[in-house]
C-alpha cells in the first residue's frame, strides 16, 4: 500500500480535497453576542428572541434582552437612545444592526453574522435558495484547470465577504460543477463572478484575473440592483445605495397600472450600468407590503413616481401621479433636469406634502429628507 500511495504521488495523482473544505474557516467561537435592547422585554418578538441560540446554527451565539425601563442609564450610555435598539458584537468588532425590528429579521441577520464570510454552494437547491436575495454575488472557480497556480482570489474573495456581513449583500463560492452547469458556465471562463439576485437575468459578472480590486469594485458597482425593492428591513442598504445620486422610487399596488410598474425602467438601467452612468438609480416601493414607507417618503397615495435627489446637502422631493415609465425620453430628461438642479415640476396636489417632508420627525428614525441632509 505504501508503495502505492508513492507511485500516485510521483505521478501527481493522488485525489485533491475539495478546495473550499480545504480553506474552511473555523467554527464561530462562543464569544459572539446580540443584543436586544427594549422597553418591551415580555413582548413576544423579545421573547422569540431570547430562544434563538435554540437554532442549531445559533447555538454559540448568546442572546439578551435589556429592559431600558429599569436599566434607563445603561441603555443610554450603550447608545440606545432610539428603541428598540440591537447591537451584535463579536471578538473583534461591535456591529449595528439596522434591518427591519422582527423576529425574522433578527434570525437571519444573527445566522449571517455567525455564519461563515461567504456562503458554500453546493447544491441546487442552495443556489436556488442564495438566488432568492436582493443582492447575491457567486464566485465560481476549478483550481484543477491549467494556468491557475494559486487560489489567494478565492480568500481574496471570502475577505471581501467580511465587509458586507451586516448588510443585505451575499457573497458565495461554488466549486464547478452540477451548479456551475446550470448556469451555463464555459470552463473557458473561470474563475467568474456573477450577480446573481434581482438582476441575474442581466448575466453582469466579471472573469480573471480576480484582483482584490476588481472584484470590490465589481460588486459596489452592482449591489444596487437595476430592480431595488425598498422594504423596511432593506431601507437602510438602500439609502447607501442612494447617496451622491438622483433616484427615481415607484410607489405602486396592486391595482396600479402596467405602465408604472418599476420593471418598465429595467432597460434604462440596464443601459446606464453599460456606459457606466452612476449618476442615476431606480427603486420602487410594495405600498400593500410596506405602507409605513409612504409616510417616510411623503408620498400620499400610490402609483407615485417620486424623483429624489440624493447628493450631499440637497433634500429635493419632486412627486408624479399616474407616472408613464415607459416613457423613457421624457424620463431621461426629468434625470438630468434634476441633476442639474433645474426644475422639473410636479403635481401641485404635493407641494405642500413637499414642504412639509423636511420638518417631519418620527419616533424612532428620521425621515428620508432628514437623512439626506445630515
Amino acid at each position: 500500500m505504501f508503495i502505492l500511495f508513492m507511485l500516485y504521488a510521483a505521478l501527481g495523482k493522488l485525489p485533491m480535497r475539495n478546495p473550499i473544505e480545504q480553506t474552511r474557516q473555523p467554527e464561530k467561537a462562543p464569544d459572539d453576542l446580540m443584543t436586544l435592547y427594549t422597553i418591551n422585554p415580555s413582548e413576544e418578538t423579545s421573547i422569540k428572541f431570547k430562544a434563538l441560540n435554540e437554532i442549531p446554527r445559533l447555538k454559540d451565539v448568546k442572546f439578551k434582552v435589556i429592559d431600558c425601563v429599569e436599566n434607563k442609564y445603561y441603555c443610554e450610555d450603550k447608545g440606545a437612545n432610539h428603541l428598540p435598539y440591537v447591537t451584535y458584537k463579536t471578538a473583534y468588532k461591535l456591529v449595528n444592526f439596522t434591518w427591519a425590528h422582527t423576529y425574522d429579521d433578527y434570525k437571519e441577520f444573527a445566522i449571517k453574522m455567525a455564519g461563515h464570510d461567504a456562503i458554500t454552494l453546493g447544491t441546487i437547491e442552495s443556489m436556488d435558495e442564495f438566488s432568492r436575495r436582493q443582492s447575491a454575488f457567486v464566485m465560481v472557480f476549478n483550481p484543477e484547470l491549467r494556468g491557475i497556480v494559486s487560489l489567494d482570489y478565492v480568500e481574496d474573495f471570502r475577505k471581501l465577504a467580511r465587509e458586507y456581513k451586516s448588510t443585505h449583500v451575499y457573497l458565495g463560492t461554488c466549486h464547478v460543477g452540477e451548479v456551475a452547469y446550470r448556469e451555463n458556465i464555459k470552463k473557458s471562463d473561470l474563475p467568474i463572478i456573477k450577480q446573481l439576485g434581482n438582476d441575474a437575468a442581466y448575466q453582469f459578472n466579471i472573469t480573471k484575473p480576480l484582483t482584490l480590486e476588481k472584484m470590490k469594485n465589481f460588486i459596489e458597482a452592482h449591489k444596487c440592483t437595476m430592480k431595488l425593492e425598498i422594504t423596511s428591513s432593506y431601507l437602510h442598504d438602500a439609502l447607501d445605495c442612494f447617496k451622491d445620486k438622483i433616484v427615481g422610487i415607484s410607489f405602486v399596488n396592486s391595482l396600479s397600472p402596467a405602465y408604472s410598474k418599476p420593471g418598465h425602467t429595467n432597460m434604462l438601467m440596464y443601459g446606464y450600468r453599460g456606459k457606466n452612468e452612476t449618476r442615476f438609480q431606480f427603486a420602487f416601493v410594495d405600498t400593500d407590503k410596506y405602507p409605513q414607507l409612504m409616510d417616510y417618503f411623503g408620498v400620499k397615495e400610490a402609483t407615485t413616481f417620486v424623483v429624489a435627489d440624493y447628493r450631499k446637502g440637497a433634500a429635493v422631493f419632486r412627486y408624479f401621479r399616474n407616472f408613464n415609465l415607459r416613457d423613457y425620453t421624457l424620463l431621461e430628461s426629468i434625470l438630468e433636469k434634476a441633476w442639474k438642479r433645474e426644475e422639473v415640476g410636479s403635481d401641485r396636489w404635493y407641494e405642500e406634502a413637499n414642504s412639509q417632508v423636511c420638518e417631519k420627525i418620527e419616533t424612532n428614525q428620521t425621515t428620508a429628507c432628514e437623512r439626506m441632509s445630515s
